[in-house]
This record gives structure tokens, sequence and C-alpha cells, in this order.
């Protein structure tokens, strides 16, 4: 199935893109798109322990089971740094 990544503030940064597709097995869940995410965008990698996942624009856990055609939007904190 194909998910769209988004990335916003310093993430698009971290990640040097908007958005990034992704081809991931049926099933999947927020939890393993995180490595292929990190794997193809590295500067990201610090950064995805402070950021919050959306799943099509509600926040979501890692359990969370995505489907085709889903946008993930990976969004900093706003008002600071990680803790």
């Amino acid at each position: 199935m194909r998910i769209t990544v988004l990335f916003f503030g310093p993430a698009r940064d971290w990640a040097g893109v908007d958005s990034s597709v992704f081809d991931i097995e049926e099933g999947a869940t927020l939890a393993q798109l995180k490595n292929p995410v990190a794997e193809r965008h590295p500067g990201i990698k610090e950064g995805m322990t402070c950021v919050r996942f959306a799943v099509n624009q509600e926040f979501a856990a890692d359990d969370a089971t995505l489907h085709d055609g889903d946008e993930v939007a990976l969004i900093p904190p706003v008002s600071g740094g990680c803790d």
C-alpha cells in the first residue's frame, strides 16, 4: 500500500523534503513506518523522538493501523525543542 508522509516545520528541514511516498505492507502500523522514514531521511532520525504523528489529520499512536492512501504528518513541537 502507498502512504504519503508530510514533514512540517523543522521536520521539513531535517528530512530535506516537504513530503515522501512509501510503499509498505498491508496492515502495517505507524510504528512500522518509522524505520523506513528514518532510513530514507537520516536527518530526521534524532528529531523522531520529539515529533507527534498524525494520520489523516488526527494525532495517532504507534499502534494505529495504516491504510492505502493515508497521509501521515510529522509535527514537531511548536514552542520549543525536545525534552
